[in-house]
């Protein structure tokens, strides 16, 4: 399913902040077209939830999340979460969890 312009923009700025090859697109949520999943490439188990704003158009909301520990029971652990991020905020958040590109770490 197409994604709507904001989710698209916001590929395209990682793309060009981090390389083009530096991360994976994994889509659990093909039928939401305003969310897409983003993976270190080669290394899923680590993996960044990207979602339009509900506040602003050009903002972010971000999930941060990776492989449980076995026998937790749960199919993730949760790392943050992060409303309302800009596309520069959202490099660093990717940048940072997923140890890609050379975006400085947010404080």
């Amino acid at each position: 399913m197409p994604k709507v312009d904001a989710i698209r923009r916001a590929v395209h700025h990682l793309e060009e902040r981090l390389g083009k090859g530096a991360f994976q697109i994994v889509d659990h949520w093909e039928g939401d077209d305003r969310a897409i999943g983003v993976a270190k490439s080669g290394a899923a188990q680590r993996l960044v939830y990207i979602a339009t704003s509900n506040h602003d158009p050009r903002h972010f909301d971000c999930f941060l999340e990776q492989a449980p520990t076995p026998q937790s029971g749960v199919p993730y652990e949760d790392c943050g979460k992060f409303g309302d991020v800009s596309l520069d905020e959202l490099a660093q958040l990717v940048s940072s969890h997923l140890g890609i590109g050379n975006e400085p770490e947010i404080s």
